[in-house]
């Protein structure tokens, strides 16, 4: 009896020794297994972190080529205005031209009737 009682001493030793090394095995590989999720995690991070400098950088990019095209869009604006008020002056110097032309038939006229 004293032999059994030896044996199953001497089996949960064996248990107890393979489950400590079982529990250190499994707390290494907890440990790794932390340690490649924050370095994945931190990677992921700067992944996204890129990820957004980029868009931010993209977005800038925009916002520069809209406010060169408002500036476009505003000197276009100016030409316009300018043109109309050439336009407006040519057609008041063509009045005066037509004005004076017609002043001239008239004293043509007169000069031609005498």
């Amino acid at each position: 009896m004293e032999s059994n009682i030896e044996h199953i001493k001497k089996e949960l030793d064996d248990l107890k020794r393979e489950w400590d090394e079982f529990f250190r095995s499994y707390k290494v590989m907890e440990r790794e297994f932390t340690d490649l999720k924050r370095e994945l995690g931190i990677s992921k991070g700067r992944e996204m972190g890129e990820q957004i400098d980029n868009i931010e950088n993209k977005l800038d990019q925009k916002a520069d080529n809209i406010v060169e095209m408002m500036r476009d869009m505003d000197e276009f604006r100016r030409l316009l205005e300018n043109n109309d008020r050439n336009v407006q002056e040519i057609m008041k110097a063509l009045s005066v031209i037509y004005k004076h032309v017609d002043e001239l038939e008239g004293e043509l006229i007169e000069d031609n009737e005498t």
